[in-house]
């Protein structure tokens, strides 16, 4: 995930806004710095696959591809989700693969909010009737569609795993074999959905499909990203909301090997080091436990921090440059969704990776 976004030399509360949230979903873009172990996204191309509507992609080889439209922060909805749309769709669940939606509000947008957003626990709830939608129409193309080579009635086929078959003359074809002929036929507008009693995969305890990765340390979240020559930080804040940094005692701090630099804003304190390691190490001296940053190379320009206002002002902290000061207020739910950002700041402007609810909704700010 990526944002390249100018910064003026004394951004803005807008601004700052802004640049740190659109972050999360700008996809495409290429940084001068690119995190060595980031995951790149691929384009949704649907050249040369069954891509009937923004959720159900289907290629030669009979793999279907689902498209995500909301984040999964724990709460199930990559399991979730592809079973709606694996359930109405018929589809071969062990050949299902996932995918992030591209920032697109006319395809994506959450249906409660009108914006491509996820929270409120309405992911189900929202888009039950869209999904469902969406899977029955691209069934009912694939059972068009075989009905015509086999010149019988659609009514006729029946759907599972990936085939349509029709009993009476013990023919199937995969639906693998029906991409082109089914891509050339109409979309429908209100196709039947299945009848409840009917649901092979809806409601039943599947394996979530996200946490054999999560499991293996495959996934790699934002606040994992490593940029060359990158150094760590910690933060202590005031433990008072409101409340302002009396006295800082560093002297012991600045003797632990590796420690780099001690910041001190009016409502924080960020030590910064080359090591994670040696940041822990440090703990002890200032008695510090707090979220974690990451701060880059040569003079301070690379930010890993708890929030996109936080990495500004840190920046422009270390940079000896006075910017307008924001406050986030912080909910009780940021305990189970701590959000993540990681910004570099070459030559005014900012590139940043953050892991958020919403990012094309943050452009309205």
């Amino acid at each position: 995930m990526h944002l390249l976004e100018h910064l003026t030399r004394t951004p803005s509360r807008r601004t700052i806004l802004q640049s740190g949230m659109a972050g999360a979903f700008v996809l495409g873009f290429n940084l001068p710095a690119r995190a060595v172990n980031e995951p790149e996204q691929p384009p949704d191309n649907t050249q040369g696959k069954f891509a009937p509507n923004a959720f159900i992609r289907i290629d030669g080889s009979g793999q279907t591809t689902l498209v995500m439209p909301q984040v999964e922060m724990g709460q199930g909805v990559y399991t979730a989700i592809p079973m709606i749309l694996a359930d109405e769709l018929d589809a071969d669940f062990s050949k299902v693969v996932l995918q992030h939606a591209p920032p697109n509000e006319k395809l994506y947008a959450n249906p409660t909010f009108g914006v491509q957003v996820t929270g409120n626990s309405n992911s189900i709830r929202a888009f039950w009737k869209p999904l469902r939608m969406a899977g029955a129409a691209a069934r009912l193309m694939l059972v068009q569609a075989a009905a015509q080579q086999w010149q019988v009635d659609p009514a006729s086929c029946s759907t599972s795993n990936g085939i349509v078959s029709h009993a009476a003359s013990g023919r199937a074809l995969a639906y693998a074999d029906l991409v082109d002929a089914a891509s050339a036929l109409p979309v429908p507008q209100d196709p039947p959905r299945k009848d409840p009693k009917n649901f092979t995969l809806i409601g039943k305890p599947l394996k979530r499909l996200d946490t054999p990765n999560k499991t293996d340390g495959k996934v790699v979240y934002g606040i994992d990203a490593m940029l060359p020559g990158m150094k760590f930080a910690t933060l202590r804040r005031c433990p008072v909301f409101g409340g302002k940094v009396g006295r800082v005692d560093d002297s012991a701090a600045r003797k632990v090997p590796g420690v780099q630099q001690i910041v001190v804003l009016d409502d924080l304190v960020a030590v910064v080091g080359d090591h994670m390691s040696r940041i822990c190490a440090r703990n002890a001296h200032m008695n510090s436990a707090s979220p974690m940053a990451r701060i880059g190379t040569d003079t301070p320009t690379s930010i890993h921090i708890s929030s996109a206002c936080s990495t500004l002002l840190l920046h422009s902290a270390l940079s000896g440059r006075s910017g307008s000061r924001s406050v986030w207020l912080e909910r009780s739910s940021w305990a189970l969704s701590p959000p993540g950002s990681h910004g570099c700041f070459p030559a005014g402007c900012c590139h940043s990776r953050c892991g958020l609810r919403s990012g094309l909704a943050s452009r309205c700010l």
